[in-house]
């Protein structure tokens, strides 16, 4: 009896050897950098001698010492070197020393209806492109614990919530030197000991632009280091 116990189960054994091997596809996560696309089975994607790698929990990309050349999705134009799509919120956590550079690109891009950015960290992220460096078309952007940005846009702009979310500069050092506006939301907040520099080159645009479709805005800062330059520097429709 336990003979022929053993060999059904070598028989099962061996049949289930031939069975062909279930495979089970990647997930894909709607953030893309250097060109490349996250998912399940790629978490880490190298840029330059540093990397770039997701944490799909948290909704964390942690940029160490990253070079960053290449935009990405292969089908858009212009190209970002960090592209959101669809609605998800992203923490950015910068370490050392990271770059963004694309001569006929942009910097960081989502244009999904809820799209947050909360860049943190003690590093340094140079975005120096040709179109708009930081953009969300409707979310809010926090700079924060830290972080130092300094952004060169050569004809687009630099810090921008398009449907006028808000901008929040928190103990962080922020320099944007672009073409159209600087630093574009409903309500900026500078806070925190920050430093921030804002300038725009093109005649009739402002460094700094608060204001959404019923013309209200508001700007509060409680920091001594605050420095904006443009033809015209700041432009608040009505603040409250």
């Amino acid at each position: 009896m336990k003979k022929k116990l053993l060999a059904i189960f070598i028989c099962l054994v061996m049949v289930a050897g031939l069975l062909p091997t279930v495979a089970f596809a990647a997930e894909n996560y709607n953030l893309y950098v250097n060109g490349e696309q996250f998912t399940s089975e790629k978490l880490s994607i190298a840029c330059g001698e540093g990397t770039a790698s997701y944490d799909p929990n948290t909704k964390t990309l942690t940029l160490n010492n990253a070079t960053i050349t290449n935009g990405g999705k292969s089908d858009e134009s212009p190209k970002y070197g960090i592209r959101v799509v669809g609605d998800t919120d992203l923490t950015i956590k910068l370490s050392g020393t990271n770059s963004i550079t694309l001569d006929n690109g942009g910097g960081i891009f989502a244009d999904g209806s809820s799209d947050n950015y909360n860049i943190i960290g003690a590093g340094k992220l140079t975005i120096d492109v040709k179109w708009v460096a930081l953009y969300t078309l409707n979310g809010n952007i926090s700079i924060s614990e830290g972080a130092e940005l300094d952004i060169r846009s050569a004809l687009g702009g630099g810090i921008i919530s398009y449907n006028k979310g808000r901008i929040s500069i928190d103990g962080a050092k922020v320099a944007v030197s672009s073409y159209y506006t600087a630093a574009s939301a409903k309500e900026l907040e500078v806070k925190n000991n920050s430093e921030v520099v804002l300038s725009a080159s093109a005649d009739q645009f402002n460094a700094a632009y608060m204001g959404d479709e019923t013309a209200r805005a508001k700007l509060k800062l409680s920091t001594p280091r605050w420095k904006q330059q443009a033809i015209i520097p700041l432009c608040l429709p009505r603040a409250i």
